[in-house]
């Protein structure tokens, strides 16, 4: 399986919507899902793009099997997008990611809360 067929399959299937006119506090997401936002938050990214820079930037080596379903979960929560690029001098189609303004707003959040916790375990 290619990887290009690992992120179709993980990336395309529809996930169930939320409920409608509910508000509930953002989830913590986790330390996968906010290396994610982070990096796409600099910049639109394939899976592929996001895998390598998980290795540079945060030294997490994740395997395909566990980065797309991550992402699937993260495009059906609304945090990120995705939108595939027509292949260019024999390259092959590539979806690029990019975070959503749910996406922006819950890295945000789950940052603050990360770091409440932190100063809560520091005076311990």
């Amino acid at each position: 399986m290619t990887t290009e067929s690992i992120e179709k399959e993980a990336i395309s299937k529809p996930t169930e919507e939320p409920a409608p006119n509910v508000k509930s506090e953002p989830k913590l997401l986790d330390i996968l899902d906010l290396e994610l936002l982070a990096l796409l938050k600099k910049e639109p990214r394939s899976g592929y793009d996001l895998r390598k820079d998980l290795i540079r930037i945060f030294d997490n080596r994740v395997s395909f099997g566990t980065l797309y379903p991550h992402l699937k979960d993260l495009v059906g929560a609304g945090l990120i997008v995705g939108e595939w690029e027509e292949p260019r001098h024999g390259q092959t189609r590539r979806n690029i990611l990019h975070i959503s303004d749910l996406g922006r707003e819950t890295l945000k959040k789950n940052l603050t809360r990360l770091s409440k916790i932190l100063s809560a375990i520091e005076t311990l």
